[in-house]
């Protein structure tokens, strides 16, 4: 049951966590974006938190996802279709999001 926390950061979470998965017997692949790495973030100076998706080692399908940061609420929403849907973690990749710019190092 997907839930919300509407705090300051925001906090959206879907599906299993981490530790639930790995009590369940799953073998994870986990990926974590922290949002300073996130283009709007920066933009708007709210670069506080991460996104953090569980997906199923041998399927790739998505456990949970869990976002703490601005907007979390929200952006939850992506997630919680991909998983309705029994998408994997390369389909949410593959999907046209809004490319982050490049900057050198």
């Amino acid at each position: 049951m997907p839930h919300a926390v509407f705090t300051d950061p925001a906090i959206g979470s879907v599906g299993l966590t981490e530790a639930e998965a790995r009590k369940l017997g799953y073998t994870l692949k986990i990926g974590v974006q922290p949002f300073k790495a996130v283009a709007k973030a920066r933009a708007i100076g709210e670069t506080d938190g991460f996104i953090k998706i569980i997906a199923d080692d041998k399927t790739d399908k998505i456990l949970g996802a869990h976002i703490i940061g601005p907007e979390g609420d929200n952006l939850i929403h992506e997630l919680i279709v991909a998983m309705q849907v029994g998408a994997t973690i390369h389909d949410v990749a593959r999907a046209m999001h809004i490319p982050r710019p490049w900057r050198k190092a």
